[in-house]
């Protein structure tokens, strides 16, 4: 048998064997190359050494029982440099690999040429590298595992000047790898996307005002289309040319006395403002006064019940002026001798009720008349509708003195 062979075989041999080792106290460099070693205890004169074994007085040499009272030397552990030439896997088997360190049957470690495995009568049990501490460092091969990595306390990534500091994710369905990375460049998180683009990580600290981050919706809502009015509750966005289509607009504004200065109305859907001059030159066709003014409803003889809608037909020619087509009239409406406070609502004949205009009515005083000027639309046959809310009234006059066409 060669020395590399015998080498081999004594290297994989399983704990309990032949392998013994001896502390060498004199070498001979012969040939024959030879040790005197204690054993065991015992002093040994003449145990050949093979070829590959590094062999000083003091070092501990592994020696290998070949034959009654014979040894032969197979591996050192001390000088700069040993071998151990096996090439068993370190299994969960004891016994297996290069070497075994701690003894069969309980936890030990089984070495090989490229893995540390450590274990337990047959199954996986813990490593545990530098359990007192002390940095455990790879080099730039990096580190791989199949399993979870937990840590107790901080994990960090990036080094000062090492530039971007990574973490890749997989992606399984593209086959790639996805990035997340502190950009130096941009001093902020960016995080790559399914197309390989890299995108800003948005949070508290960059997401306002000139962010450009393109949220779907705002606290559920979305936006409206911009070019139509709003469906249902939706956020109010402008149409690429400034304007804002509404749908219905209500306001809780407050009123004033002063004369205005501007009045908004519109002639296409889109609001704008007319001076006063130009609103009194351009709305003066579509008015036109009675003359005299034409008491068109007085009735004293029926009390008026409060909740109940009444009708009031116009004349075919009020005040002077024909009512053909005729959309409405400026009146004083009064209401007479009323049982209390009250109001008094005013609307086109068949109109909803929420679209009415309301006059108030009171009687502190007692008996007493309280004139309202209304404007109030009417039908193709001149009708509107007025009902007392609250309390009723003896006595209602209505007094048109201006025609809208």
């Amino acid at each position: 048998m060669s020395a590399r062979t015998l080498a081999k075989t004594v290297t994989q041999a399983k704990p309990g064997s032949s392998l013994r080792m001896g502390t060498v106290t004199a070498y001979s460099a012969g040939p024959p190359r030879t040790v005197t070693a204690t054993v065991g205890g015992q002093s040994i004169a003449g145990i050949p050494i093979l070829d590959h074994v590094a062999v000083s007085t003091g070092n501990a040499v592994w020696f290998m029982k070949v034959g009654p009272g014979k040894l032969l030397g197979v591996g050192s552990i001390d000088g700069d440099f040993q071998t151990l030439n096996g090439t068993g896997e370190a299994t969960l088997t004891d016994g297996t690999g290069v070497l075994q360190v701690g003894p069969s049957g309980s936890a030990n470690l089984g070495f090989d040429q490229n893995e540390i495995q450590a274990r337990n009568s047959g199954a996986a049990a813990q490593l545990d590298l530098n359990p007192h501490g002390g940095l455990v460092q790879a080099g730039a091969g990096g580190l791989s595992t199949t399993g979870d990595v937990t840590a107790e306390n901080d994990i960090y990534v990036g080094r000062n000047g090492g530039g971007d500091s990574l973490i890749h994710f997989y992606d399984d369905n593209s086959d790639t790898w996805r990035t997340l990375r502190w950009d130096d460049s941009a001093n902020d998180w960016v995080v790559e996307d399914n197309g390989g683009v890299a995108r800003t990580l948005w949070h508290a600290g960059n997401d306002g005002a000139g962010s450009g981050l393109d949220a779907d919706t705002v606290d559920t809502y979305q936006p409206s289309a911009g070019s139509s009015p709003p469906s249902g509750a939706q956020l109010i966005r402008s149409h690429t040319n400034g304007y804002t289509y509404l749908g219905w607009l209500n306001t809780v504004s407050g009123s004033q006395d002063a004369v205005p200065s501007r009045i908004y109305c519109s002639t296409d859907q889109f609001v704008r403002y007319q001076t006063l001059a130009n609103f009194r030159k351009n709305v003066a066709s579509h008015i036109q006064f009675c003359n005299p003014v034409d008491r068109e409803y007085d009735n004293n003889t029926t009390a008026f019940t409060a909740g109940t809608w009444y009708t009031v037909t116009l004349s075919a020619t009020v005040g002077g002026v024909a009512m053909t087509n005729a959309t409405g009239v400026f009146a004083n409406i009064t209401v007479v001798d009323p049982d209390g406070a009250g109001d008094l609502e005013v609307r086109r004949y068949g109109d909803s009720e929420g679209g009415a205009s309301l006059i108030n009515y009171d009687n502190t005083s007692g008996p007493s008349a309280w004139p309202n000027s209304v404007m109030v639309g009417i039908d193709s046959s001149r009708r509107f509708q007025f009902k007392g809310n609250t309390n009723a009234f003896d006595r209602l006059i209505v007094d048109v003195f201006a025609v809208i066409f």
